[in-house]
């Protein structure tokens, strides 16, 4: 992937599929390289984009992760809603 960018300035965007934390590590070491070596502009341009995307992309794979965490956790189950007088029934006694 990194070779077709940097020879022939193929776009490779990743996907939420991939392994999103692999891509970050391989381009971002590539990427590097690259650069240090005085690869095209336009080239390290690609790169850039797309471990932006990545990282938009583990971003979002985070926050939905944590969210379905936050579900499963044990007591963690929503109080029931005020009745009509704003008392929460669970807390009315006798």
């Amino acid at each position: 992937m990194c070779e077709e960018v940097l020879d022939e300035g193929i776009e490779h965007m990743p996907e939420s599929y991939d392994d999103l934390d692999l891509f970050m590590s391989i381009v971002g070491a590539q990427y590097l390289i690259a650069r240090t070596q005085g690869a095209p502009e336009n080239r390290l341009d690609i790169m850039r984009r797309a471990l932006d995307r990545a990282a938009a992309l583990i971003s979002k794979r985070d926050i939905q992760r944590a969210a379905q965490l936050a579900g499963m956790v044990p007591g963690a189950a929503t109080p029931p809603a005020p009745d009509a007088t704003g008392q929460n029934p669970a807390a009315v006694t006798g």
